[in-house]
Protein backbone atom coordinates (compact mmCIF):
# COMPACT_ATOMS: atom_id res chain seq x y z
CA UNK A 1 0.00 0.00 0.00
CA UNK A 2 1.55 3.29 -1.08
CA UNK A 3 1.37 6.48 0.98
CA UNK A 4 -0.54 8.20 -1.82
CA UNK A 5 -3.18 5.51 -1.84
CA UNK A 6 -3.53 5.66 1.95
CA UNK A 7 -4.02 9.40 1.80
CA UNK A 8 -6.69 9.04 -0.86
CA UNK A 9 -8.55 6.54 1.30
CA UNK A 10 -8.36 8.77 4.35
CA UNK A 11 -9.72 11.60 2.22
CA UNK A 12 -12.67 9.39 1.26
CA UNK A 13 -13.25 8.46 4.91
CA UNK A 14 -13.25 12.10 6.02
CA UNK A 15 -15.81 12.82 3.32
CA UNK A 16 -18.02 9.99 4.56
CA UNK A 17 -17.91 11.13 8.19
CA UNK A 18 -18.79 14.66 7.08
CA UNK A 19 -21.76 13.33 5.15
CA UNK A 20 -22.84 11.24 8.14
CA UNK A 21 -22.70 14.27 10.42
CA UNK A 22 -24.82 16.43 8.11
CA UNK A 23 -27.48 13.74 7.55
CA UNK A 24 -30.29 13.65 10.06
CA UNK A 25 -30.76 9.99 10.50
CA UNK A 26 -30.23 7.20 8.09
CA UNK A 27 -33.21 5.09 7.28
CA UNK A 28 -31.34 4.51 4.29
CA UNK A 29 -29.78 7.65 5.42
CA UNK A 30 -32.70 9.07 7.67
CA UNK A 31 -30.77 10.58 9.62
CA UNK A 32 -32.22 11.66 12.27
CA UNK A 33 -35.68 10.54 9.47
CA UNK A 34 -35.77 12.08 8.52
CA UNK A 35 -37.31 10.96 9.20
CA UNK A 36 -37.51 11.99 11.24
CA UNK A 37 -35.37 12.54 14.20
CA UNK A 38 -37.35 13.79 17.17
CA UNK A 39 -40.65 13.80 15.33
CA UNK A 40 -43.40 15.02 17.62
CA UNK A 41 -46.10 13.28 15.59
CA UNK A 42 -44.90 9.71 15.88
CA UNK A 43 -43.78 7.82 18.99
CA UNK A 44 -41.51 5.44 17.07
CA UNK A 45 -37.77 5.85 17.41
CA UNK A 46 -37.43 5.55 13.66
CA UNK A 47 -39.97 7.04 11.28
CA UNK A 48 -41.33 5.04 8.35
CA UNK A 49 -39.12 4.92 5.28
CA UNK A 50 -40.04 7.80 3.01
CA UNK A 51 -42.17 6.68 0.07
CA UNK A 52 -42.05 7.94 -3.48
CA UNK A 53 -45.05 9.89 -4.70
CA UNK A 54 -45.76 12.16 -7.62
CA UNK A 55 -48.77 14.44 -8.26
CA UNK A 56 -49.87 12.13 -11.06
CA UNK A 57 -50.90 9.58 -8.47
CA UNK A 58 -53.70 11.84 -7.29
CA UNK A 59 -55.82 11.79 -10.43
CA UNK A 60 -59.55 11.99 -10.98
CA UNK A 61 -60.90 8.46 -11.55
CA UNK A 62 -61.89 7.89 -15.17
CA UNK A 63 -65.40 6.94 -14.10
CA UNK A 64 -66.00 10.47 -12.85
CA UNK A 65 -65.58 12.18 -16.20
CA UNK A 66 -68.67 14.07 -17.26
CA UNK A 67 -70.67 13.27 -14.12
CA UNK A 68 -73.19 15.91 -12.96
CA UNK A 69 -72.18 17.95 -9.91
CA UNK A 70 -74.81 16.32 -7.68
CA UNK A 71 -73.64 12.84 -8.65
CA UNK A 72 -70.01 13.86 -8.12
CA UNK A 73 -70.91 15.07 -4.64
CA UNK A 74 -72.54 11.76 -3.84
CA UNK A 75 -69.51 9.87 -5.12
CA UNK A 76 -67.24 12.12 -3.07
CA UNK A 77 -69.20 11.34 0.07
CA UNK A 78 -69.07 7.61 -0.70
CA UNK A 79 -65.31 7.76 -1.23
CA UNK A 80 -64.77 9.57 2.07
CA UNK A 81 -67.04 7.17 3.94
CA UNK A 82 -65.29 4.12 2.50
CA UNK A 83 -61.89 5.70 3.18
CA UNK A 84 -62.82 6.21 6.81
CA UNK A 85 -64.07 2.64 7.05
CA UNK A 86 -60.85 1.24 5.56
CA UNK A 87 -58.77 3.39 7.92
CA UNK A 88 -60.74 2.13 10.93
CA UNK A 89 -60.09 -1.45 9.79
CA UNK A 90 -56.37 -0.73 9.65
CA UNK A 91 -56.28 -0.80 5.85
CA UNK A 92 -54.31 2.44 5.65
CA UNK A 93 -53.03 2.04 2.10
CA UNK A 94 -56.55 1.44 0.77
CA UNK A 95 -57.81 4.41 2.77
CA UNK A 96 -55.11 6.63 1.27
CA UNK A 97 -56.10 5.73 -2.28
CA UNK A 98 -59.74 6.52 -1.53
CA UNK A 99 -58.81 9.86 0.04
CA UNK A 100 -56.72 10.65 -3.03
CA UNK A 101 -59.73 10.05 -5.26
CA UNK A 102 -61.98 12.13 -3.03
CA UNK A 103 -59.48 14.99 -2.96
CA UNK A 104 -59.14 14.88 -6.74
CA UNK A 105 -62.90 15.00 -7.13
CA UNK A 106 -63.26 17.91 -4.71
CA UNK A 107 -59.81 19.59 -4.36
CA UNK A 108 -61.10 22.49 -2.29
CA UNK A 109 -62.61 20.31 0.43
CA UNK A 110 -60.63 20.71 3.65
CA UNK A 111 -61.74 17.39 5.16
CA UNK A 112 -60.48 15.41 2.17
CA UNK A 113 -57.12 17.16 2.25
CA UNK A 114 -56.84 16.73 6.00
CA UNK A 115 -57.53 13.00 5.86
CA UNK A 116 -55.20 12.65 2.87
CA UNK A 117 -52.41 14.50 4.70
CA UNK A 118 -52.66 12.49 7.92
CA UNK A 119 -52.85 9.16 6.12
CA UNK A 120 -50.03 9.94 3.71
CA UNK A 121 -47.83 10.99 6.65
CA UNK A 122 -48.57 7.76 8.52
CA UNK A 123 -47.48 5.76 5.46
CA UNK A 124 -44.30 7.76 4.94
CA UNK A 125 -45.41 9.74 1.87
CA UNK A 126 -44.02 12.90 3.38
CA UNK A 127 -43.96 15.10 0.29
CA UNK A 128 -47.59 14.28 -0.49
CA UNK A 129 -48.56 14.87 3.12
CA UNK A 130 -46.78 18.23 3.14
CA UNK A 131 -48.59 19.38 -0.01
CA UNK A 132 -51.96 18.47 1.50
CA UNK A 133 -51.21 20.12 4.86
CA UNK A 134 -50.13 23.31 3.12
CA UNK A 135 -53.31 23.30 1.03
CA UNK A 136 -55.44 23.08 4.18
CA UNK A 137 -53.45 25.92 5.74
CA UNK A 138 -54.26 28.13 2.75
CA UNK A 139 -57.85 28.07 4.02
CA UNK A 140 -57.15 27.71 7.74
CA UNK A 141 -53.98 29.66 8.47
CA UNK A 142 -54.24 29.27 12.25
CA UNK A 143 -55.01 25.54 12.42
CA UNK A 144 -52.30 24.37 14.83
CA UNK A 145 -52.82 20.69 14.01
CA UNK A 146 -52.14 21.42 10.36
CA UNK A 147 -49.15 23.60 11.27
CA UNK A 148 -47.78 20.66 13.24
CA UNK A 149 -48.36 18.34 10.30
CA UNK A 150 -46.83 20.74 7.80
CA UNK A 151 -43.76 21.27 9.99
CA UNK A 152 -43.17 17.56 10.55
CA UNK A 153 -43.83 16.44 6.98
CA UNK A 154 -41.69 19.19 5.47
CA UNK A 155 -38.84 18.28 7.80
CA UNK A 156 -39.22 14.60 6.97
CA UNK A 157 -39.24 15.31 3.22
CA UNK A 158 -36.07 17.40 3.37
CA UNK A 159 -37.63 20.87 3.10
CA UNK A 160 -36.35 22.66 6.23
CA UNK A 161 -36.73 26.18 4.83
CA UNK A 162 -40.46 25.67 4.23
CA UNK A 163 -40.78 23.86 7.56
CA UNK A 164 -39.18 26.80 9.35
CA UNK A 165 -41.89 29.26 8.30
CA UNK A 166 -44.68 26.93 9.49
CA UNK A 167 -42.84 26.16 12.73
CA UNK A 168 -42.46 29.88 13.44
CA UNK A 169 -46.20 30.35 12.90
CA UNK A 170 -46.94 27.37 15.15
CA UNK A 171 -44.76 28.79 17.95
CA UNK A 172 -46.36 32.21 17.57
CA UNK A 173 -49.80 30.66 18.12
CA UNK A 174 -48.69 28.24 20.86
CA UNK A 175 -45.57 29.71 22.50
CA UNK A 176 -45.87 27.39 25.51
CA UNK A 177 -46.19 24.20 23.44
CA UNK A 178 -43.08 22.05 23.81
CA UNK A 179 -43.68 20.20 20.54
CA UNK A 180 -43.88 23.49 18.66
CA UNK A 181 -40.54 24.59 20.14
CA UNK A 182 -38.99 21.25 19.22
CA UNK A 183 -40.25 21.54 15.64
CA UNK A 184 -38.82 25.04 15.39
CA UNK A 185 -35.49 23.89 16.84
CA UNK A 186 -35.19 21.04 14.36
CA UNK A 187 -35.88 23.35 11.42
CA UNK A 188 -33.39 25.93 12.69
CA UNK A 189 -30.77 23.23 13.16
CA UNK A 190 -31.19 21.93 9.62
CA UNK A 191 -30.95 25.49 8.31
CA UNK A 192 -27.63 25.96 10.09
CA UNK A 193 -29.05 28.39 12.65
CA UNK A 194 -27.27 26.65 15.51
CA UNK A 195 -27.48 29.38 18.16
CA UNK A 196 -31.20 29.87 17.55
CA UNK A 197 -31.74 26.10 17.56
CA UNK A 198 -29.94 25.74 20.88
CA UNK A 199 -32.10 28.51 22.35
CA UNK A 200 -35.26 26.84 21.05
CA UNK A 201 -34.25 23.49 22.55
CA UNK A 202 -33.45 25.17 25.87
CA UNK A 203 -36.88 26.86 25.80
CA UNK A 204 -38.50 23.50 25.03
CA UNK A 205 -36.72 22.04 28.06
CA UNK A 206 -38.43 24.68 30.22
CA UNK A 207 -41.87 23.73 28.91
CA UNK A 208 -41.87 20.02 29.68
CA UNK A 209 -39.82 16.96 30.56
CA UNK A 210 -36.37 16.49 29.06
CA UNK A 211 -37.44 13.72 26.69
CA UNK A 212 -35.27 11.86 24.19
CA UNK A 213 -36.42 14.01 21.26
CA UNK A 214 -35.14 17.09 23.06
CA UNK A 215 -31.85 15.51 24.15
CA UNK A 216 -31.11 13.98 20.75
CA UNK A 217 -32.01 17.22 19.03
CA UNK A 218 -29.78 19.30 21.27
CA UNK A 219 -26.96 16.81 20.74
CA UNK A 220 -27.46 17.13 17.00
CA UNK A 221 -27.12 20.92 17.22
CA UNK A 222 -23.76 20.59 18.96
CA UNK A 223 -22.65 17.88 16.54
CA UNK A 224 -23.45 19.97 13.50
CA UNK A 225 -21.82 23.01 15.08
CA UNK A 226 -18.60 21.02 15.58
CA UNK A 227 -18.78 20.71 19.38
CA UNK A 228 -18.27 16.97 19.80
CA UNK A 229 -17.86 17.06 23.59
CA UNK A 230 -21.22 18.76 24.21
CA UNK A 231 -22.85 16.45 21.66
CA UNK A 232 -21.47 13.41 23.49
CA UNK A 233 -22.93 14.69 26.77
CA UNK A 234 -26.43 15.13 25.33
CA UNK A 235 -26.47 11.80 23.46
CA UNK A 236 -25.33 10.03 26.64
CA UNK A 237 -28.15 11.76 28.53
CA UNK A 238 -30.60 10.44 25.92
CA UNK A 239 -29.25 6.91 26.36
CA UNK A 240 -29.51 7.17 30.15
CA UNK A 241 -33.14 8.21 29.74
CA UNK A 242 -34.11 5.66 27.06
CA UNK A 243 -31.53 3.52 25.22
CA UNK A 244 -32.15 3.18 21.48
CA UNK A 245 -30.23 2.30 18.34
CA UNK A 246 -30.53 5.90 17.23
CA UNK A 247 -29.11 7.32 20.46
CA UNK A 248 -26.16 4.89 20.46
CA UNK A 249 -25.46 5.62 16.79
CA UNK A 250 -25.46 9.38 17.33
CA UNK A 251 -23.19 9.02 20.38
CA UNK A 252 -20.85 6.88 18.30
CA UNK A 253 -20.73 9.49 15.55
CA UNK A 254 -19.96 12.24 18.07
CA UNK A 255 -17.16 10.11 19.52
CA UNK A 256 -15.85 9.43 16.02
CA UNK A 257 -15.81 13.15 15.33
CA UNK A 258 -13.83 13.57 18.55
CA UNK A 259 -11.35 10.90 17.40
CA UNK A 260 -12.42 8.49 20.16
CA UNK A 261 -12.34 5.52 17.80
CA UNK A 262 -12.48 2.69 20.35
CA UNK A 263 -15.42 4.24 22.19
CA UNK A 264 -17.20 4.88 18.89
CA UNK A 265 -16.83 1.23 17.88
CA UNK A 266 -18.38 0.16 21.17
CA UNK A 267 -21.39 2.41 20.65
CA UNK A 268 -21.89 1.28 17.05
CA UNK A 269 -21.97 -2.32 18.27
CA UNK A 270 -24.53 -1.37 20.93
CA UNK A 271 -26.69 0.29 18.27
CA UNK A 272 -26.50 -2.82 16.09
CA UNK A 273 -27.33 -5.08 19.02
CA UNK A 274 -30.65 -3.22 19.25
CA UNK A 275 -31.21 -2.91 15.49
CA UNK A 276 -28.97 -5.13 13.32
CA UNK A 277 -30.18 -3.39 10.14
CA UNK A 278 -29.48 0.18 11.29
CA UNK A 279 -27.73 1.38 8.16
CA UNK A 280 -26.17 4.47 9.74
CA UNK A 281 -24.59 2.33 12.43
CA UNK A 282 -23.27 -0.15 9.85
CA UNK A 283 -21.79 2.62 7.75
CA UNK A 284 -20.39 4.39 10.79
CA UNK A 285 -18.83 1.21 12.09
CA UNK A 286 -17.25 0.54 8.69
CA UNK A 287 -15.88 4.08 8.51
CA UNK A 288 -14.56 4.00 12.08
CA UNK A 289 -12.82 0.65 11.64
CA UNK A 290 -11.40 1.81 8.32
CA UNK A 291 -9.85 4.84 9.96
CA UNK A 292 -8.36 2.64 12.66
CA UNK A 293 -6.97 0.27 10.05
CA UNK A 294 -5.29 2.97 7.97
CA UNK A 295 -3.99 4.87 11.01
CA UNK A 296 -2.22 1.84 12.47
CA UNK A 297 1.52 1.66 11.88
CA UNK A 298 1.14 -2.06 11.21
CA UNK A 299 -1.91 -3.32 9.31
CA UNK A 300 -4.38 -5.24 11.49
CA UNK A 301 -6.31 -7.35 9.02
CA UNK A 302 -8.89 -8.38 11.61
CA UNK A 303 -9.97 -4.71 11.83
CA UNK A 304 -10.01 -4.49 8.05
CA UNK A 305 -12.19 -7.60 7.78
CA UNK A 306 -14.64 -6.26 10.36
CA UNK A 307 -14.91 -3.01 8.39
CA UNK A 308 -15.54 -4.94 5.18
CA UNK A 309 -18.24 -7.03 6.85
CA UNK A 310 -20.07 -3.94 8.18
CA UNK A 311 -20.01 -2.18 4.81
CA UNK A 312 -21.14 -5.30 2.97
CA UNK A 313 -24.08 -5.68 5.36
CA UNK A 314 -25.00 -2.05 4.70
CA UNK A 315 -24.90 -2.54 0.94
CA UNK A 316 -27.08 -5.64 1.18
CA UNK A 317 -29.73 -3.37 2.73
CA UNK A 318 -29.22 -0.52 0.26
CA UNK A 319 -26.93 -1.07 -2.71
CA UNK A 320 -27.29 2.51 -3.93
CA UNK A 321 -24.50 4.04 -1.83
CA UNK A 322 -21.65 5.07 -4.16
CA UNK A 323 -19.40 6.43 -1.39
CA UNK A 324 -19.73 3.19 0.60
CA UNK A 325 -19.04 1.14 -2.53
CA UNK A 326 -15.89 3.17 -3.16
CA UNK A 327 -14.64 2.78 0.41
CA UNK A 328 -15.33 -0.95 0.33
CA UNK A 329 -13.40 -1.22 -2.95
CA UNK A 330 -10.39 0.49 -1.38
CA UNK A 331 -10.50 -1.86 1.62
CA UNK A 332 -10.78 -4.95 -0.56
CA UNK A 333 -7.65 -3.91 -2.49
CA UNK A 334 -5.55 -3.18 0.58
Amino acid sequence: MTVLCGRNILKSICLLTSVAMVASLLSGCEAPGAAAQGSTMQPQVRAPRAQTWSPGQQQKPATLAGKPLVENRAMYQDLMAEGNAQRDRGQTSKALELYRQAASLNPGDVDAQRHLADTAFALGYYSEAAAAYVQVLAARTDDVDMLRGATESLLASGQPAAALSHAERWVKLQPENQDARLGLARAQNLMGQYEQAEQSYQKAAELGPRNTALLLGLGEVYLRAGNADKAIEQFQNAIDLQPSALAHERLALAQLRGDHFDLAVQQYHKALAIDPSHINALNGLGVCLSRQYFHNARPDFSIRNQAIEALQRSLRINANQPAIVELLSHLMKH
